[in-house]
Formats: C-alpha cells, structure tokens, sequence
C-alpha cells in the first residue's frame, strides 16, 4: 500500500550503504548504542536478561502482583493518603502565587530577557517593523501554544492573522530558536526558586509520539497509544555558566 505507515515496504525508505557507513558513527553515539552489530546485540540481550532478573528478583517481594492459575496478576495498590498540610500549603501557595494572563507574563519575560535579538529578518537586513516588542509577544502566543495565527487574531485586538504569522515565516529558524529557549532557560535558572526544587542534575521530560514503521529499530508499541512508534523527546539544554 503506497505511502502506508504499516503496509508500505519499509526497505525502500532505508539509506544506502554509502550513507549508512558515513554516518553510523555519529547515529550510535547520538543515541547511545554500540555500531557494530555482533556487539550491539550482545548489548541488547544484556539489557533484556537485566530487566528480566530485576523482575524476577523483585517479584518474591512484591505482594501486589500474583500468578493466578498461570496467568500474571496484578492488584490495585492502595492511593497514597495526602497529607493533612497539603491542603494549607496549596492555598497559601495561591495566595502568594495570584492568576496572570498569559500575554501579560510574556510581555514582562520580553521586558526582562532581550528576546529581540535572536529574531530578525533572515536575510540579515535591519527589521523595518514598527512596535516590534508587540508583534514579537504575538507571534510567540500563537506558535507557543499552538492556537495558530487565525484564532490568535481573535483573541487579542489589533493584529491580523498575517502580522501574526509574519514572524514566524520570516523572522525565525531553528537555530535562532533553539538559542532563545537556551536564553530563557538559563535566565530562570538564575533565580532563586528553581534551587528549592533540586540540585538542578537531573529533570522530568515529556515527549511527543511519531508514526514510524513497525519494522523500525526505535519504533515500538505504546500502551498509552495503543499502537506502533516512536517518541520524540525535546530537551532543553542549560549552560554550567
């Protein structure tokens, strides 16, 4: 089936030899596996049998899960009973922490952060664009949280859906981006709250779900899907500095 995510022959999307050699190097260090195949399996299996004996030393342990007539069991764990101070601590987290508006929070991060730098005209030229602060908290509204230009346009008043877009199509690239988000990031660490959340080594992520073909080294079957693919995870990087 032409153009079929599951039917389509997977083996006429492949790189060839050629590209294979030249760039598994730099492919198995980016996602940490060994290139050479008798090792890369070795490695593999290993995982598998460590997972496996992990399981199986926790399960004498483990009164939660069962083999009932020779089938795996699980039982409901018991909800973790909140704390009585939780309640008390929520609310006077909203009253020192009020509800803002999402646009005003971006007008004051442009205030703060000069943002202004890493978008301009890709073509290197000086921006001709007037009130570009505006424009600039508009356009980073709509692409931020995914609303698109039309329904933007028809929440805040005085931008047409083609201003607001403007800057999206010819004032940022990637690279420009990526260096933004690392602006903003290590300006937050700067402050003071994110030390009371830890040491700032290691942080939670979340990821987006692509459709690959099944017959893929890093496609695999999601539970929360219910199907076949791969997950991309985007990470911010923040500088020792």
């Amino acid at each position: 089936v032409l153009n079929s995510a599951k039917y389509d022959d997977y083996r006429k999307h492949l790189v060839s030899m050629e590209v294979y050699e030249e760039e598994i190097e730099e492919f198995a260090e980016q996602v940490g596996i060994n290139p050479k195949s008798k090792e890369f399996v070795r490695d593999l299996k290993k995982q598998f049998l460590d997972a496996a004996n992990k399981a199986d030393n926790h399960f004498p342990e483990d009164s939660f899960v069962t083999i009932v007539q020779g089938k795996l069991s699980l039982k409901k764990r018991p909800t973790k009973v909140k704390s009585k101070d939780l309640a008390k601590l929520d609310k006077e987290l909203k009253a020192r922490m009020p509800g803002i508006n999402i646009v005003d929070l971006l007008v004051e991060t442009v205030k703060w952060v000069p943002l202004k730098q890493f978008f301009g005209p890709l073509s290197g030229h000086q921006s001709k664009i007037l009130n570009y602060d505006k424009r600039l908290v508009s356009s980073l509204f709509c692409f931020g949280c995914n609303l698109g230009s039309v329904a933007t346009a028809r929440s805040l008043q005085g931008f047409s859906r083609k201003q607001i877009a403007y800057l999206g199509l010819k004032h940022t690239n990637e690279k420009n981006l990526i260096k933004a988000i690392e602006h903003v990031v290590n300006n937050y660490n700067e402050y003071e709250l994110p030390g009371f959340w830890g040491t700032g080594e290691t942080g939670s992520v979340d990821g987006t779900r692509f459709d690959m073909y099944e017959q893929n080294l890093v496609s695999e079957y999601h539970v929360r899907y219910a199907s076949y693919g791969g997950i991309g995870y985007y990470l911010v990087s923040v500088s020792p500095n």
